[in-house]
């Protein structure tokens, strides 16, 4: 573990703002006059504590250089041992986030709007940040703008191994984009992103804990890597590995309606990072019923005669080139409502609000069973009071695009049988 901040006070300054003290070594030394827990007087270090020996009580204390070494060993020692303990405590009464992949440009942001989400306000929240050594560099910057923030932040540690990243986490964001090099075969691809994913799905058997919700988040495989962690992940079920997929949408919205008010993101069907489809036509638009005593919210669907797809595809296009990069607004978004809406307090309105997510596939819109792949969902409580995302079949279909997206369902079938994923 390689913590760079933690919110959490040492115990020497405790001491020190207690009793308005001003020492940074070790050893503190310090005596109480009359009954144990009186005022404490401070002394100072070892050097002033041989001096206040000999100049109080006439005695002479030496100690060898061996001796002394020893004494700031057990030191050391024992301020590890309450860190670990106050660290413990901390991560066992918070909601802990890790985020993998976070020397990511998204990461930032992404930390900005965790660490103020309302949802986690009673808790609290402990961010943890793991990337590759090559990357580990810009994690540093993340920590110090964090912990200007102020929000419900209880802890934001970086990790140099997913043992300690993993342990104790409820949430699991993998911003890792695994997308194909130029140089690099679909085949090939497909065989990086299995291999990666099932180390991560192992690593999550090994160290993290069996409640823990997964969420894919990439321009990568996202739906495919999603199967191949459910696979091999045993102590999870299918129903705690999503795959985000309303940035997809979220990137078309502005230029279809940006100036209307209520507007949900398009939905978004397919296999992620692989084959997918933006339905414009069937964007959700929120807007309210007043009837005598009453006020209900109801959906309505926008159609819209623009074909949008040439301009969406100029301007990522631009983007591509100005910044090397595609716009991260959308991921962060897409992330943070999804996890307003799983971790919603108030259980009266759950299951209204309709999402895209990248979910294991239950027979609905004619996809095949088991198989990850990006449609409309909502949230719905178990009888254990989990809460689960499951297809909204009461959905529209697109029934303008068919041959599209059953093109989307043979290639993701084809590709999971090929891998031996789905019977």
């Amino acid at each position: 573990m390689n913590p760079l901040n933690v919110v959490t006070m040492s115990w020497l300054e405790k001491k020190n703002k207690e009793n308005e003290w001003c020492h940074d070594t070790s050893p503190l030394i310090w005596r109480e006059t009359g009954m144990c827990g009186s005022k404490p007087v401070y002394i100072g270090g070892y050097l002033e504590y041989i001096k206040f020996i000999n100049d109080y009580y006439g005695m002479e204390v030496a100690l060898t250089e061996t001796e002394i070494r020893s004494l700031s060993l057990d030191y050391v020692m024992y301020l590890n041992l309450i860190f670990e303990k106050e660290l413990e405590e901390v991560q066992t009464t918070t909601i802990n986030i890790t985020i993998l992949g976070a020397g990511y440009s998204v990461c930032p942001d992404l930390v900005a709007q965790l660490v103020t989400m309302k949802e986690f306000t009673k808790l609290g929240t402990v961010i943890n940040l793991y990337d590759e050594p090559g990357h580990f560099f810009k994690l540093k910057d993340i920590v110090k703008d964090a912990m200007s923030i102020g929000g419900d932040l209880k802890a934001i540690n970086t990790f140099d191994n997913l043992f300690d990243a993993l342990k104790n986490c409820n949430i699991l964001i993998a911003l890792d984009d695994n997308v194909r090099d130029e140089c690099e075969s679909i085949d090939q691809w497909l065989k990086r992103n299995y291999e990666s994913s099932k180390d991560l799905a192992e690593q999550i058997n090994l160290h993290a804990s069996q409640d823990i919700k997964v969420i894919l988040c990439s321009m990568g495989p996202t739906c495919f890597c999603a199967n191949v962690i459910v696979k091999y992940a045993t102590k999870l079920n299918k129903h705690q590995v999503v795959a985000i997929s309303a940035h997809y949408g979220l990137e078309m919205l502005y230029d279809v309606a940006n100036s209307l008010n209520g507007i949900g993101c398009p939905p978004v069907w397919g296999f992620l990072g692989i084959s997918s489809y933006v339905d414009i036509f069937h964007t959700v638009q929120r807007c309210y019923d007043y009837l005598p005593q009453k006020q209900n919210s109801c959906l309505s669907y926008l159609a819209s005669s623009k074909f949008p797809y040439e301009q969406h595809f100029k301007k990522k296009s631009i983007c591509m080139y100005q910044v090397g990069r595609c716009e991260d607004y959308q991921k962060c978004k897409a992330i943070c409502d999804l996890l307003r809406l799983w971790y919603k307090r108030d259980e009266a309105n759950i299951g209204d609000e309709i999402i895209t997510l990248g979910v294991s596939s239950d027979g609905s819109f004619g996809i095949p069973k088991n198989v990850y792949f990006s449609q409309p969902v909502h949230l719905k409580i178990l009888d254990d009071n989990s809460r689960v995302w499951v297809p909204c079949s009461e959905f529209p279909f697109p029934i303008d695009s068919p041959a599209v997206l059953k093109n989307l369902m043979e290639t993701a079938q084809l590709i999971l049988q090929n891998h031996r994923l789905i019977d």
